[in-house]
């Protein structure tokens, strides 16, 4: 396994904000790879595979810039798998005597994953917990699925300036993690399509209650119209 060091810091002087590396990840995780080249997982019955990753380098961007990476990953399992992508450690950090405290507020961070669209300041990612974000699916064995992440800084943004000294640091991870898709049992009367009570797995079971009741109620009425009988028979022998 190779250790995964992701970053994204974010310093702002003069209008200029600087992405930087600020995590690492223990040797149990892959690196997530971005671009082109897809990312194998190779999961086994009882045991999941996981990638993570962020970006990595130090793009230097201004108000009005935004940047966004693709990772492509492929379930290189033995059957079809279940795929769940998270949004994961999306952090800030002082860094010595920082003073852009509002840097988190500023800068949004984006995704886009099976479909799903998302958007929100570091600062809302944070309070959302962790993860942050989180969408399940099932991939087919041998497909490649795309998750793409990014940033972007408003044009109109004003504020985030480090005015010479350290910048906090911004940082987020994704993880994808493939594990055994295991389908959950139909329960008996239910239609999968639907959701709905099968009727002919029903009546089978209604019809010989509907018949005792109609038997009892039967009996009942007759056993009421016998002894009414009886009563008017004494009476006229009177």
């Amino acid at each position: 396994m190779r250790r995964v060091a992701s970053f994204v810091a974010a310093s702002l002087m003069f209008g200029v904000c600087l992405l930087l590396p600020t995590s690492a990840w223990a040797n149990n995780y892959i690196s997530l790879a971005w671009g082109d080249e897809a990312t194998s997982l190779v999961w086994r019955p009882g045991n999941s595979a996981t990638a993570i990753g962020s970006f990595v380098g130090a793009p230097v961007v201004v108000p009005g810039d935004s940047g966004e990476r693709t990772a492509y990953i492929r379930n290189d399992g033995p059957t079809t798998a279940k795929a769940v992508v998270e949004i994961v450690n999306v952090t800030k950090s002082a860094n010595g005597t920082s003073v852009n405290h509002e840097l988190d507020s500023l800068i949004h961070l984006t995704w886009h994953v099976a479909g799903e669209s998302h958007d929100m300041t570091w600062r809302s990612a944070i309070e959302a917990g962790n993860p942050t974000w989180a969408v399940a699916f099932t991939v087919a064995q041998g497909e490649v699925f795309d998750v793409t992440a990014g940033y972007f800084f408003p044009v109109d943004a004003t504020g985030g300036r480090n005015c010479g000294h350290p910048s906090h640091a911004l940082s987020f991870d994704v993880r994808v993690t493939l594990s055994e898709d295991i389908p959950h049992p139909t329960p008996p009367g239910v239609d999968v399509e639907t959701g709905g009570v099968e009727t002919d797995r029903v009546l089978p079971v209604v019809w010989p209650g509907l018949v005792a009741l109609l038997t009892v109620s039967a009996g009942l009425w007759l056993t009421s119209v016998w002894f009414r009988n009886q009563r008017l028979a004494r009476l006229k022998a009177r």
